[in-house]
């Protein structure tokens, strides 16, 4: 089925046994081994109906989709003149994060310095993490106020109601997450907003990269944030843009 189409990591792992497949450990990813489906990343352009017989689709912008197919459908995929290119999903992997001192802006992070643009102070921010999920119980994503700096959690892996236009995972609001936390019993909070940051890396990130300072008693920006948590096996490489949050 070597297809020009098809990239090639598509190509290989079309050609190559299961078995094969599974342990390579990036030839399976956006493989689905229980239903013999693929979620694929497809560059397109004009009306995708035409595909909607065989595939269920998600349309994301600028002329890309995520298709649900079986495997003996990919070369009819391949074979519409729609289709430009075809794509498997990599599976991100999570990596050493880098301490605020090591990123040499230490010192612009204080509101006490009074000629610092509001760019470098974070107003007018929006943040989005694509990572492992987020603590938001933690001081640090939380404003003087009590309310979350947090505008939605996306958790990829989790079962509820995804964004609009979108098939995969559960979306929690600002509202939720306010309300989650004006809970002071746990296991209550933890059953209205069932969100966790398992390895404590996308927490991490977040805090680096917007954290108030509230946890350390120093004043740091206060940018808004978004999290799209990746607790599934893979991630598509072409991830959604939420033109609605800058409105």
């Amino acid at each position: 089925m070597e297809s020009q189409k098809l990239e090639n990591l598509l190509n290989v792992s079309l050609q190559v046994t299961e078995t094969e497949r599974k342990e390579s450990l990036i030839l399976d990813s956006g493989f689905h081994s229980d239903t013999k489906q693929w979620d694929l990343i497809i560059k397109y352009s004009g009306d995708l109906s035409s595909i909607s017989d065989y595939a269920a689709v998600t349309v994301l912008q600028g002329g890309y989709a995520i298709v649900t197919l079986n495997e003996a459908d990919i070369p009819r995929l391949t074979a519409n003149p729609l289709v430009e290119f075809i794509e498997k999903p990599k599976t991100l992997y999570t990596a050493v994060n880098t301490a605020v001192t090591s990123s040499c802006i230490l010192n612009y992070r204080h509101y006490s310095n009074p000629e610092l643009p509001d760019s470098l102070l974070g107003r007018g921010t929006i943040i989005a993490c694509i990572d492992s999920g987020i603590d938001y119980t933690h001081p640090d994503f939380i404003d003087d106020s009590g309310s979350s700096r947090i505008l939605f959690i996306w958790d990829q892996g989790a079962a509820g109601t995804p964004p609009s236009g979108y098939r995969q995972g559960a979306e929690f609001s600002r509202e939720q997450i306010n309300a989650a936390l004006r809970l002071q019993n746990r296991s209550e909070r933890e059953q209205l907003l069932p969100h966790w940051d398992f390895s404590g890396h996308g927490t991490a990130v977040l805090g680096i990269a917007a954290g108030n300072g509230r946890a350390s008693n120093r004043n740091y920006p206060a940018q808004r944030l978004t999290v799209i948590s990746s607790l599934s096996s893979w991630v598509p490489r072409t991830l959604p843009v939420f033109p609605e949050l800058w409105s």
